[in-house]
């Protein structure tokens, strides 16, 4: 009988920080066995795996490329001549068919002011079929600066009637509930949501919890490794600097990785 926990951030019973997702596991390294914990939602349930627990986990089978560089350090590593960047890119194709086969994933991208600590300008969120589950512009308090005007063509004028994203948040919580969420360049767009969830002093989404960085993965696909840092480079998305626009783009990369 697994043990049940509720959706973070939400009731009385977290899962323990220890316990991880199956997406969280992989990126550790390991694979998951037999889950010892469950949350249910209205669409899926998530199974939670203990990382301590030889039984429910177990190291992966395929070494990324990183663990046999560090095990290593005097290899020279030629991206054209090299089979680790051949299973690497098998590791995220392999990802890439398990995510799209999963509804429970959305895809979001956001469109900010480009201060230091920007606020959104704009909002999208897509299902794996490329529907749209929210998609609209918002005003900030901060003014938009000229440089990421030259990025997404927003100005103070085109948001000037636009929600607030107090306005928004209610929506958001409600189109994001049971989801998880597949972005690219994850970190930048966690950080804007958590900033503007500080600054109108509303609780975070905690999407660090239920999200994945397409960018990351797409570079272990695409495979252009470099030796100077030590990782894969990071490949331009290519969309049309609009959030729904991003969010397709995203979309069209996971399909080309499974290709």
């Amino acid at each position: 009988m697994l043990e049940e926990y509720d959706w973070w951030g939400k009731g009385d019973r977290p899962p323990p920080p220890h316990l991880k997702t199956r997406r969280q596991l992989a990126e550790l390294g390991l694979r998951p066995k037999k889950p010892v914990g469950v949350i249910h939602t209205r669409k899926y349930d998530c199974l939670l795996y203990d990382p301590q627990n030889p039984d429910s986990v177990s190291a992966q089978q395929v070494k990324t490329q990183l663990d046999i560089l560090d095990a290593n350090p005097g290899y020279q590593l030629h991206p054209r001549d090299s089979s680790l960047i051949e299973h690497d890119r098998l590791a995220a194709v392999q990802w890439a068919k398990e995510t799209l086969a999963d509804p429970a994933w959305t895809i979001l991208d956001t469109e900010t002011t480009g201060a230091r600590r920007s606020e959104i300008v704009e909002i999208a969120i897509i299902d794996l079929t490329g529907n749209p589950l929210l998609n609209t512009l918002a005003k900030p308090q901060q003014r938009i600066s000229r440089g990421a005007t030259a990025v997404h063509g927003l100005t103070a004028a085109d948001v000037a009637d636009a929600p607030s994203f107090p306005e928004i948040y209610p929506q958001l919580v409600d189109v994001l509930s049971d989801r998880r969420v597949l972005i690219y360049n994850a970190k930048f767009d966690i950080e804007v949501l958590n900033y503007c969830c500080e600054v109108y002093q509303l609780p975070r989404l905690n999407l660090e919890e239920r999200s994945a960085c397409v960018m990351e993965w797409y570079a272990q696909w695409f495979g252009d490794w470099s030796s100077k840092y030590g990782s894969y480079r990071w490949q331009r998305l290519g969309g049309a600097h609009r959030a729904l626009g991003d969010c397709r783009a995203t979309l069209e990369r996971l399909n080309t990785m499974t290709d």
